[in-house]
């Protein structure tokens, strides 16, 4: 690993050589489990030396098998795609496991496995009417695929304590250890999965074009005006008055679920049994625009995504933003998008985020988008009357109003 790889993992080894403290990271402040248990050993004490050699993670569950690699300092999902795996989990998974510490030994008899969670991850045989383990074999290698660690994580224990049932893999002795090892539950966990955040107030327009042609278009003139459903049929209304502005806002906040490599699957190029979605454009004010090609893939819509600008939107626009006056409130200042530059940047980026994958985003984000004209509209609806109001009865009984004047 380079220089950058080091600066980023150097803590680890510090940490796990010193071994006084554990510390927890279940979302409460940090705390300090001293005493006894902190004299103790590391229950890896290779990971808190080589902490700095690690450049592969292979976390093996029943379900899956999860492959986090490193490469100049950058890691990566290589079940994903490579797509970028987040630092800061990298860091919490070797660092919890230098910072586990020997309480003491617990059961070597396998029948007993389960009931601390550390029996092997192996997925029963189809059809087996058996438990699916929980258990989380963690192995950590070098750049050589040298093994450094590996563990089957178990069960919590119980109480106010971090504490936790494991197994060094290839041994029958469990343990009981001081520490917990925060473990993504699924490939998501591993990495950001923001797709995209275009602003509702941005969207000038957005096209979707289904696969037999018909198009849906919402758009408004001003980003003062409220989205309008363009080319509604005649006698028909609108069914819901909020859909324009949910169309026009799917790409804020926008998630992906799952994400695959282009060279594996591209919704641009359908195969076999998938099916071609609409194509999708999103238009904004400031001339960014944002084109999608989607295909239904094993009953999950796909997208590939790319962005590009408007030029003739782009030569109305500042060539760049200038520099905020002296004693001038910078968060008052025009975004970088609104001049040249940082529009081409904003494209750039965002083309850098997308360019060898395909998305699998949010499936209510794609049913918004997803919709036909026939599903945006209905005939006029009968006006409702007035509900009927019940006669005067006048004041009940022995009730007088008082004089008026």
């Amino acid at each position: 690993m380079n220089s950058k790889a080091v600066a980023i993992l150097g803590i680890l080894a510090v940490v796990g050589v010193v071994g006084a403290i554990v510390v927890t990271r279940s979302g409460s402040p940090e705390k300090a489990v001293i005493g006894e248990t902190a004299k103790r050993g590391a229950f890896l004490p290779d990971v808190a030396k080589r902490a700095n050699d690690v450049a592969k993670i292979t976390i093996t569950r029943a379900t899956e098998t999860l492959t986090i690699t490193g490469t100049d300092g950058n890691w990566q999902v290589s079940e994903k795609g490579d797509y970028p795996a987040k630092l800061e989990s990298v860091r919490a998974v070797v660092l919890g496991l230098a910072e586990l510490r020997e309480i003491a030994p617990k059961t070597s008899r396998l029948e007993q496995f389960p009931k601390l969670g550390v029996q092997d991850p192996t997925p029963s045989a189809p059809g087996a009417d058996a438990d699916v383990p929980q258990s989380t074999l963690v192995t950590l290698a070098d750049k050589e695929g040298k093994p450094i660690a590996s563990i089957i994580i178990g069960n919590p224990k119980p109480g106010m304590s971090p504490e936790t049932y494991v197994r060094r893999a290839g041994e029958n002795q469990s343990w009981l250890v001081a520490g917990r090892v925060e473990i993504p539950r699924d490939a998501a966990g591993w990495m950001d999965t923001k797709l995209a955040d275009i602003k509702r107030e941005r969207v000038k327009s957005v096209s979707v074009t289904h696969p037999d042609g018909k198009l849906v278009r919402v758009s408004r003139a001003q980003q003062s005006d409220a989205m309008a459903l363009e080319s509604i049929p005649a006698g028909k209304e609108l069914k819901d008055a909020g859909a324009p502005e949910s169309i026009s806002g799917a790409l804020n906040g926008l998630m992906f679920q799952d994400v695959a490599a282009l060279t594996k699957f591209d919704p641009a190029a359908p195969t076999g049994d998938d099916k071609p979605g609409p194509r999708i454009e999103v238009r904004t004010f400031d001339g960014l625009v944002i084109n999608i090609q989607s295909v239904t893939h094993l009953g999950r819509s796909w997208w590939r995504l790319s962005a590009s600008v408007d030029e003739a939107v782009l030569a109305t626009l500042p060539p760049a933003q200038p520099a905020p006056a002296e004693g001038e409130n910078t968060d008052a200042a025009k975004p970088a998008a609104m001049s040249q530059d940082g529009l081409r940047a904003e494209a750039a980026k965002l083309n850098a985020s997308w360019a060898k994958h395909a998305f699998a985003p949010s499936d209510w984000k794609v049913r918004t988008l997803n919709s036909t004209m026939d599903e945006l509209v209905r005939d006029p609806q009968p006006a409702t009357p007035a509900p009927n109001q019940p006669p005067s009865q006048g004041l009940p009984p022995g009730i007088m109003l008082p004089p008026q004047g």
